[in-house]
């Protein structure tokens, strides 16, 4: 809800989840924000894979607390903020 400009779609069955990450300007897929945030990251704790594709995949184990699937999530976010605020010109 707070990229919607963003975040073209998501999608995922359980928990292998894959965010398409777009510019707002044009809707082509943003590479640079993408790979910077899944690097961001692991930097942090959160495992991601890095596609070069515009593309945000991680799957967390399957046996993850609910608590941590949430701390995961909003560390997603929080990084997801800085990136876009670190690339807008």
């Amino acid at each position: 809800d707070q990229f919607p400009d963003r975040i073209l779609s998501i999608h995922g069955p359980g928990l292998f989840i894959s965010i398409h990450v777009q510019q707002p300007d044009t809707g082509e897929p943003d590479i640079e924000l993408a790979d910077s945030i899944a690097m961001e990251a692991v930097r942090r704790g959160v495992v991601m894979f890095v596609t070069g594709k515009g593309f945000l995949k991680f799957t967390p184990p399957l046996g993850i607390e609910p608590t941590a699937a949430l701390e995961a999530a909003e560390v997603i976010k929080v990084i997801f903020g800085d990136c876009v605020q670190r690339i807008t010109p």
